[in-house]
């Protein structure tokens, strides 16, 4: 009998909770608590992040050849010194294939590993090892006069770190300039199991998350997923020999969660190194010796630009307003 009339009193207690709740009572800590539930609930999103920019040099390790073929109108092989034409150079998987602008305005493409070379419609060579390839605008009898685009599809590592070329007496290729873009992509579920799906709900719609400079002289070398996987990028580089510049002008993007940059400022210790796969396999040419900042979407940004997001604001705020005026016309 005890217990039955301590669970009627629970009940009751229960009752005139939920009352006082609807009369307007507690409400603004029931919308608190609501809002609260809902932060932590949410999932994190799914990104994607760009990247726009100048480039002395970048290297591209191939994860699908199919998407990694270079199509150049004319070049000058510098282990014959022959002048090719119409060529077709195809890395194999794993391959690294290297762009890099000189000074002077010439362009030097290179694979390091097997590959493949089709000239003027002719038979395909296979190469084992090594090839470069120049385009010099100054070369009278082999120098491109139109606008060459190249693919960036694959894990790219972009400009050289400058700390430690400096370092070593040698003259990096940089990231003369860039620009970052972090996209997020609209929540599907509350909880992980309540779906937003139709009605108001917008299905993988991309925002604005944030959007930064990357200063000169940094170097970007890694894209990451959730599970600190290496993730590939796609996207072009093009290399105008009328400009005379030493840079190609570089459009990217990746489907990463995390972003690693080198600043041309030395930072060492442990200091980001949470942002990093335990074993840095990505590295083309050098080691990374220093710590690197890592950009990533954070949850003020998913908040504050998710549309999903904004509608159940609108809803949360919808039915507070209504709740209130509820409760004040019947304390009246």
């Amino acid at each position: 009998m005890r217990r039955l009339k301590k669970f009627g009193h629970r009940l009751v207690t229960v009752s005139r909770s939920l009352k006082d709740i609807m009369r307007g009572r507690y409400f603004s800590l029931t919308l608190l608590l609501i809002i609260v539930f809902l932060v932590i609930s949410i999932p994190s999103p799914r990104t994607m992040i760009s990247i726009k920019g100048v480039t002395e040099t970048v290297a591209i390790r191939v994860s699908n050849p199919f998407s990694a073929t270079v199509k150049l109108p004319v070049a000058r092989d510098m282990d014959t010194g022959r002048c090719l034409e119409d060529i077709l150079l195809s890395p194999k998987l794993d391959s690294t294939v290297y762009y890099d602008f000189t000074r002077t305005g010439a362009l030097a493409v290179s694979v390091d590993g097997p590959s493949s070379l089709r000239v003027d419609m002719g038979a395909v060579v296979a190469y084992e090892n090594y090839i470069r390839l120049i385009i010099d605008p100054s070369d009278a009898e082999c120098g491109a006069s139109e606008p060459i685009r190249m693919p960036l599809n694959g894990h790219l590592q972009i400009g050289d770190q400058l700390f430690n070329q400096t370092a070593q007496g040698e003259t990096p290729r940089v990231l003369k300039s860039g620009e970052v873009s972090v996209f997020g992509r609209s929540s599907q579920r509350i909880m992980y199991i309540v779906p937003m799906i139709g009605g108001p709900f917008e299905a993988n719609s991309l925002y604005l998350a944030s959007q930064f400079s990357i200063p000169a002289g940094s170097q970007i070398s890694y894209a990451l997923d959730r599970q600190r996987n290496f993730v590939p990028w796609w996207g072009f580089i093009d290399f105008d020999p009328n400009t005379q510049q030493s840079g190609g002008v570089m459009n990217a993007a990746t489907n990463a969660d995390a972003l690693a940059v080198f600043a041309p400022t030395p930072m060492v210790g442990d200091v980001s190194k949470h942002c990093l796969p335990a074993e840095l396999s990505l590295s083309v040419r050098s080691a990374p010796s220093l710590s690197p900042d890592c950009f990533s979407i954070d949850l003020a940004a998913q908040l504050a630009g998710d549309p999903n997001l904004r509608k159940i604001y609108i809803f949360l705020l919808t039915g507070a307003a209504l709740v209130t005026f509820i409760g004040y016309w019947r304390l009246k």
